[in-house]
C-alpha cells in the first residue's frame, strides 16, 4: 500500500493502490517489494497495480541511496517511497482448507529465503551482520507484539520456520545431524563407532557454540551495548 505523501505520488500512484507485481515479478508479500526496488536503482519500472478492483500498469522510474555491500562497499539502492502503514493493515477471514494452503505456500516462500540468505553469506554475498540471537528476538518480539496479536503471531510463525530449519541442519547435536547420521549408517550398513560419534558430537558442540557467541555478538552490536559501556568511561 502506497502511504500517503509519498514520492512515489508524482509517478501515478496513490494511497491505498495495491501493488502486485514489479516489471515481471509478481509481489505477495511487502518484503518482495522491498528487495525488488533495492534491486533497481534509478531505474525505469513497469508497476502492476490493483486500484479499485481494476489492474493498472504504470511506468515509474526508481530512485537510489547510498548503501553498503556485504563486504562494506559503498553502493547504490533504489527506492520508490512507498512504504507499509501498520494501522492500516487488515486481516480477511479465510476457511480452514485456504489458511492451510496459504500457510503451506508461506512455509515454503520463508524457507527458500531463508536458504537463499545462508547461500549468499556462504558465496559472500551477503553480510552475516543481520544474523541475530535471542537477544535481537527478544526485541523484535516486543516492537511486534505493539501492533497486535495477528502480528505477534505472525512473527512467532515465522521464528518457528528458522528454528525448525536450522534444527534440520546437517550438524551433530541437532536433528538434522541424528539424521544424517542414520542415513549414512544406512548406506555403510552398519553403525558407527562410539568415538566416531563422540568426535561428531564435539564438532557438533564447537559449531553450535560458536553460532551462539557470533549472534549474540551481533546482537550486542546491533543494540549498541559495546557502545553504551564505552560512553561510561568518557
Amino acid at each position: 500500500q502506497v502511504s500517503p505523501g509519498s514520492a512515489a505520488d508524482v509517478g501515478g500512484l496513490i494511497p491505498d493502490d495495491q501493488i502486485i507485481a514489479i516489471d515481471r515479478n509478481r509481489v505477495v508479500y511487502f518484503s518482495e517489494l522491498q528487495r525488488l526496488i533495492r534491486e533497481k536503482p534509478d531505474t525505469a519500472i513497469t508497476v502492476t497495480i490493483m486500484r479499485a478492483g481494476k489492474k493498472i500498469k504504470l511506468d515509474l522510474v526508481t530512485g537510489s541511496r547510498n548503501g553498503k555491500d556485504s563486504s562494506g562497499g559503498s553502493i547504490k539502492l533504489g527506492f520508490l517511497g512507498i512504504s507499509v502503514l501498520a494501522k492500516e493493515i487488515k486481516y480477511k477471514r479465510q476457511s480452514p482448507l485456504v489458511a492451510i494452503g496459504l500457510a503451506v505456500d508461506r512455509t515454503f516462500t520463508f524457507t527458500a529465503r531463508i536458504l537463499e540468505y545462508i547461500w549468499d553469506i556462504v558465496s559472500a554475498k551477503q553480510s552475516a551482520d543481520e544474523l541475530g540471537g535471542v537477544l535481537r528476538i527478544a526485541q523484535i518480539s516486543g516492537q511486534v507484539a505493539e501492533l497486535g496479536i495477528a502480528s505477534f503471531i505472525s512473527f512467532l510463525a515465522i521464528l518457528s520456520i528458522n528454528l525448525g530449519l536450522i534444527n534440520l541442519f546437517p550438524i551433530p547435536l541437532l536433528d538434522g545431524g541424528h539424521l544424517a547420521f542414520y542415513a549414512i549408517e544406512a548406506v555403510r550398513g552398519r553403525p558407527f563407532g562410539p568415538k566416531a560419534q563422540e568426535f561428531g558430537f564435539k564438532v557438533g558442540l564447537v559449531m553450535v557454540g560458536g553460532l551462539f557467541l557470533f549472534v549474540t555478538w551481533n546482537d550486542l552490536v546491533y543494540l549498541k551495548f559495546f557502545e553504551a559501556i564505552a560512553n561510561l568511561f568518557l
